[in-house]
């Protein structure tokens, strides 16, 4: 019971400390595509100010606000960290499964693509450079 309580205590702490609503510059900053491998991307998006990703055919992952610059994303079982400084990228919170490596997912310009992106787009020449990055 008295386990029970501290965690309620701490809930209460960490809930009371994090505005649930994102601001308009958090959204328009966070908003958009990530590389979250060589060819694979992650899309964040808003719903009612609410967080959300399209990621590997699922395409509305509600995200967990831990921190005005944190979520839960329970399909990675990961903490996402948003992080606009030197330029916007989200970085995995480190965990002892991580051995000490630091995952980051850089932002993608609007223009930027995949090469299965641009093989489907039939820029095929775009999409044998990328392939080709990828084996380097």
């Amino acid at each position: 019971m008295k386990n029970l309580l501290y965690v309620f205590t701490l809930f209460l702490v960490f809930a009371s400390c994090t505005s649930q609503k994102n601001t308009d510059d958090f959204i328009n900053a966070t908003s958009g595509r990530y590389l979250f491998n060589a060819n694979e991307v992650l899309e964040i998006y808003f719903e009612d100010a609410e967080m959300h990703a399209k990621w590997r055919g699922n395409d509305n992952i509600q995200l967990l606000k831990v921190s005005d610059s944190s979520f839960y994303m329970k399909e990675l079982n990961e903490k996402m960290i948003f992080v606009s400084n030197p330029k916007m990228h989200i970085e995995l919170a480190p965990k002892t499964e991580h051995d000490g490596i630091i995952y980051h997912f850089d932002k993608m310009s609007k223009d930027d693509k995949t090469p299965d992106e641009y093989f489907k787009a039939q820029a095929y020449e775009k999409a044998m450079a990328g392939y080709l990055n990828i084996q380097q």
